[in-house]
C-alpha cells in the first residue's frame, strides 16, 4: 500500500528504510530518518550542505549565516528564511546541531559511526533521489562535519566531497546567475 505523501518512486525506498529500522540499534535509526528526509525534501539536504561548510571552516555556525547563504541559493523569499529556520530546529532536535548558550549559534550535535553496508548502500541510493530542482544535489550531506555527522566504515564525508551537477560532469554553481 502506497504511503500518502511519499512520492511513488521513493516507494520501495521507503519500504526498505523501514526494513532497515526492524534490525538496526536504535542509534542508527536517524540515519534512515535523515536519508528519507533528504530524499522526499531537498531543501534539507541544501540546508545541510551550507551549515556544513560554515562548520569546517569555523566550528560553529550562525543561524544568520545559514539563512543569508539558502536565501542567495534559493532565492529572497519568506518562505525560504522560514523552512531554513524549520530545519535548523529540526537539526537541533535530531542533535546533529546543538546551541552554545547564545542565541543562534550552533556547533555539531553527536557523530553517528555508519557501518552497516546495508545502511550504507541505502542511504547512497536515498541521496540519488535528491531532485534535479536542488541547486547543489548533495551525494551525502551532513550539517556537522568537522566535530559530528555521519562517517561510512570510519571514512570521514564532507559535504562538498560528493556534490555533482547531473548530466554536466561539472561541479555544481555555487552562486547566482
Amino acid at each position: 500500500m502506497r504511503q500518502p505523501g511519499v512520492p511513488s518512486e521513493l516507494e520501495s525506498l521507503r519500504i526498505e528504510g523501514l526494513e532497515l529500522l526492524k534490525y538496526l540499534p536504535r542509534t542508527g535509526h536517524l540515519a534512515v530518518h535523515w536519508g528519507m528526509v533528504m530524499a522526499v525534501y531537498p531543501f534539507w539536504s541544501g540546508v545541510a550542505v551550507q551549515v556544513g561548510r560554515i562548520l569546517r571552516l569555523q566550528g560553529s555556525v550562525a543561524a544568520a549565516h545559514v539563512q543569508r547563504r539558502i536565501r542567495e541559493q534559493y532565492g529572497e523569499r519568506e518562505t525560504v528564511s522560514r523552512a531554513a529556520r524549520r530545519v535548523l530546529r529540526s537539526y537541533l532536535d535530531w542533535g546533529v546541531l546543538q546551541g552554545t548558550g547564545k542565541k543562534g549559534i550552533y556547533t555539531a550535535g553527536t557523530t553517528l559511526a555508519v557501518d552497516d553496508s546495508r545502511l550504507i548502500a541505502w542511504l547512497t541510493e536515498a541521496s540519488l533521489h535528491t531532485r534535479a530542482g536542488s541547486p547543489a544535489r548533495p551525494f551525502w550531506p551532513s550539517p556537522t562535519q568537522g566535530g559530528g555527522g555521519m562517517s561510512f566504515a570510519g571514512q570521514r564525508l564532507n559535504p562538498g566531497d560528493f556534490t555533482y551537477s547531473a548530466g554536466t560532469g561539472r561541479p555544481p554553481r555555487t552562486g547566482p546567475g
